[in-house]
């Protein structure tokens, strides 16, 4: 795993010195967001998601929002069993945004562990230990939603 961030920590010095060279504008946090995400992609899922050469703002998932949702449920966490359903109905457009933002990254997870499971690989990820996982109560193997929801926390 560390020859992945090896290899993303060049690509990003090459990035950052291209546009030194070409004294181009860019927006630092911008930039380290694009190789984040793409090394999270990875590491977790064994799938590049060429955010940095890309380099569009809209590719990458709303990690803050997410983060700020969870941080408000997290401040009311003795509603937590109401809050999920009762903050569909509250019409709020910047509570209705945070959450359509954390149900794109949802979707966006549950993309990820699909095409991984369809595609399973030689590559050590963070999936490989899940899809190998058997359920106790069952002794099955985790489905999808399962799998998904374990991911949810990798993005």
């Amino acid at each position: 795993m560390e020859s992945v961030i090896d290899r993303h920590l060049v690509e990003l010095r090459k990035a950052l010195d291209s546009f030194v060279e070409t004294r181009q504008e860019f927006d630092t946090s911008q930039i380290i967001n694009y190789f984040a995400y793409d090394i999270i992609g990875e590491l977790a899922f064994s799938m590049r998601f060429n955010t940095p050469k890309d380099a569009d703002p809209q590719i990458l998932p709303p990690f803050n929002h997410h983060i700020f949702l969870g941080s408000i449920f997290g401040l009311l966490s003795f509603l937590l069993p109401y809050s999920r359903l009762v903050s569909l109905y509250i019409p709020s457009q910047c509570l209705q945004g945070l959450i359509r933002s954390r149900m794109k990254l949802r979707a966006q997870t549950n993309a990820c562990v699909a095409e991984r499971i369809q595609n399973p690989n030689k590559t050590e990820d963070l999936m490989s230990p899940l899809i190998n996982t058997t359920d106790p109560m069952t002794d099955r193997l985790l489905g999808l939603d399962d799998l998904a929801i374990k991911a949810f926390g990798f993005l």
